[in-house]
């Protein structure tokens, strides 16, 4: 049997518990709703331009682009790349005040030298960004299970971070016949995704 003090108790926490829960779900349909077609134009960034970087191994990007009127109240800029069409990760941020907005006639964002494309705290899987349509290229990280993006490493010059202890007694010998009657061959270390603590 529930005594009085319990009951006061829930008296008084039962309807802050509700409004609480109201405001909840008012914030998140708020954080999830989807901007008007006809208003999507208005966010879209003008003069986008991808450069490259002078004088370097070839791999640097400078992109820059006119920012948003300050009335739009951008809070941040995300940068995507990707080497093809259907599969673009986040790669950065540029910070904006949404009250002052961005001060500049141009934003600059620069992609150079050796950049984490993955880590053991990501996720194993792809997962879109939020608030993107089921057929959207845009996903929020490359994920850990290496598998699901081992196309990027034709495009890109990897360097992998792992542990002294995993890199001298966890590695496993793997095998590789370079030719159709198993004659030559050549051996490598392998190693398994959850045992590089960065991939850059």
């Amino acid at each position: 049997m529930i005594n009085i003090s319990e009951r006061k108790w829930f008296r008084f926490f039962a309807p802050l518990f509700l409004v609480i829960m109201f405001a909840s779900s008012q914030l998140f349909s708020f954080a999830t709703a989807h901007i008007p077609e006809d208003e999507v134009l208005e966010y879209i960034v003008e003069d986008l331009s991808v450069e490259d970087v002078p004088d370097d191994n070839g791999t640097g990007l400078v992109v820059s682009w006119k920012p948003i009127g300050v009335e739009a109240r951008i809070i941040e800029y995300r940068i995507y790349r990707g080497s093809t069409q259907d599969q673009l990760f986040l790669i950065g941020t540029i910070p904006v005040n949404p009250e002052t907005g961005f001060t500049g006639e141009k934003v600059f964002y620069h992609d150079s030298g050796y950049n984490l494309l993955t880590n053991i705290n990501r996720p194993r899987g792809l997962r879109q960004e939020d608030q993107q349509p089921v057929d959207s290229p845009i996903y929020q990280y490359v994920p850990r299970d290496l598998t699901l993006t081992e196309h990027k490493f034709e495009n890109y010059s990897t360097l992998a971070v792992i542990p002294k202890k995993q890199f001298y007694y966890k590695a496993e010998k793997i095998e590789l016949f370079e030719d159709d009657e198993g004659e030559d061959s050549s051996f490598y270390a392998g190693f398994k995704d959850r045992q590089f603590r960065q991939v850059l």
